[in-house]
Parts: C-alpha cells; structure tokens; sequence
C-alpha cells in the first residue's frame, strides 16, 4: 500500500515513516494529524481543537509549549543537552536524584 500526500503533508510519502501502537495502513488511508500545541490542547491544520486527554503519553502533564519550560530547556541545551552517564556524569543528574528522594518520587 502506498499511503498518498494530503494537504497537511505535501511532497511526503506516509509509508516513509511507521507508527508504533498504531494501525498504520488505517491511520495512513486517513490520518489526523496535528499541527501545534498549548497548554491541554492540539490543534489540526484546520483549525479543530483538540483535548490532549493523555498528556502526550504522559510526557506533557504540565501542559504543552508552556513559555517556562520552554526557556529552562533552552538554557539547559544552550549549556549542555547531554552527559554520558558511562564512567562521567553531571551534577544536575545527581542534584534531581536526591530531589526524588527527598519527595518520595
């Protein structure tokens, strides 16, 4: 099955690209994409507001694109956007472990 373009996706095949926990062949005859994001909500290209009811899959529940976190982020990527924890490690890692603890995370 060759998934065709639609609007949202000009120049794009479907097939290109598969979708974990999803049924691709359904999702790629009539997909629903998404075109941005904030706070609880998505919307689609067309303008349909959307509730996030999972929060990203649990990875958003503070809500998306919040001005906050986004610039905490960008100062984080800005300094560092990754330490190997093989054999080096950074204090910020440790600093948030003892944090968890503390709060019973």
């Amino acid at each position: 099955m060759s998934a065709q373009p639609n609007a949202a996706l000009p120049n794009h095949d479907l097939d290109a690209f598969w979708m974990p926990f999803t049924a691709n062949r359904q999702f790629k005859a009539k997909p629903r994409l998404l075109s941005r994001a904030l706070g609880m909500h998505y919307w689609t290209n067309d303008g349909r507001e959307i509730l996030d009811a999972v929060a990203g899959l649990w990875c958003v529940n503070a809500g998306h694109t919040r001005k906050e976190i986004a610039d905490a982020i960008a100062q984080q990527a800005a300094t560092m956007d990754f330490a190997s924890t093989f054999q080096m490690g950074h204090p910020i890692a440790f600093e948030l472990a003892e944090f968890e603890l503390a709060n019973g995370e």
